[in-house]
């Protein structure tokens, strides 16, 4: 969509029963955008994404010029009346300012970062509707510390795009899981750390939130703490393959009790140099005994391999089929 208008480019999707589906980027720079249904559905969102690389900054063609963080906001009933305060410039509004858009249904209103910094990113910008929207987050050419001369810097560059879902569907405790050794996400030599491509990023939505950070051996995990107020943000940097778990809790100054407190969290990894994203569901969210999926095409040739990172109770580890077939994910 072109930046600060709006555009009658809505999809509507329904169907008589329960379905999977999600927006496929086939061409280069591909990615998939998870469709939440009902649950992508709200009236107050808290925009999450990553801010740590840059949108195609060190192509020195220009090629990517227009590649900005993105979010694409969608009105779902007409006359929707829409609130943005933009966490940092956009294009056509300055930072913390409230501005208002209408929307009617079906019609997408696309909000773009003033510049391809990371620090640019519009991560914490806020967003309120009176009837239900749906909210997107693009980011795109993001491009990781390359600079061999075979890479030039840029030729990595990958989208890395998400549906949002509100503010209301947030919760307190988190697992990330990173990419698994064979894709090659340990750095290069011009890169920064190992497993340079996986990070978390954990945003809290209530002042006062203590936020835990477990990682490492989970027999004897290193903790980091923090404490967050609305709009704060944070980002681990995995440094090995075990995942982490987030947990934010906040305390009764009255009583003294502790109570889980309402934080996001937006993952990005990826295989080899190349980025995918999302921001994560919560482990008291049920998940989906079903889940169907089909490998993207591509415009190119070159071999592709998928994996699935599965997360479970431990008590369900043995109940995993593939099409049918019991023996391919067992309990080891």
């Amino acid at each position: 969509c072109p930046h600060n208008q709006t555009c009658d480019y809505g999809l509507y999707i329904h169907s008589t029963a329960k379905i999977n589906a999600y927006v496929a980027v086939c061409q280069n720079n591909s990615e998939i955008y998870a469709l939440k249904g009902g649950n992508g559905l709200g009236t107050q969102f808290f925009v999450t994404t990553q801010f740590q690389f840059a949108n195609g900054s060190g192509n020195s063609s220009g090629a990517y010029s227009q590649a900005k963080n993105t979010v694409e906001i969608i009105g779902t009933e007409n006359n929707t009346t829409v609130s943005i305060t933009p966490s940092k410039a956009c294009v056509g509004h300055a930072a913390n300012t409230t501005f208002t858009v209408t929307l009617q249904r079906g019609q997408v209103y696309t909000l773009a970062a003033s510049s391809q910094a990371a620090a640019n990113h519009l991560a914490g910008t806020i967003i309120t509707s009176d009837k239900p929207v749906v909210v997107d987050v693009s980011d795109d050419s993001v491009t990781p510390y390359c600079t061999e001369t075979t890479d030039n810097g840029n030729g990595s560059a990958d989208l890395v795009a998400d549906q949002l879902v509100p503010e209301n569907m947030a919760g307190g405790q988190y697992i990330v899981v990173p990419s698994p050794s064979a894709v090659g996400n340990t750095a290069p030599a011009s890169g920064s750390g190992n497993y340079y491509l996986d990070y978390a990023f954990v945003f809290a939505l209530q002042d006062n939130t203590n936020v835990a950070i477990y990682s490492g051996n989970p027999n004897n995990p290193t903790i980091t703490t923090y404490t967050m107020n609305r709009g704060d943000k944070q980002k681990f940097h995995f440094t090995d393959q075990n995942p982490i778990y987030v947990y934010a809790t906040q305390t009764d100054e009255a009583t003294g009790g502790v109570s889980e407190a309402p934080v996001f969290v937006f993952q990005i990894t990826g295989a080899g140099k190349e980025f995918g994203g999302t921001q994560l569901p919560h482990i008291a969210c049920t998940g989906s005994t079903a889940v169907g999926y089909r490998p993207l095409q591509s415009a190119n040739n070159h071999t592709k391999q998928l994996y699935l990172s599965l997360l479970c109770d431990s008590s369900c580890t043995t109940g995993f089929q593939i099409n049918g077939n019991a023996n391919l994910i067992t309990a080891n």
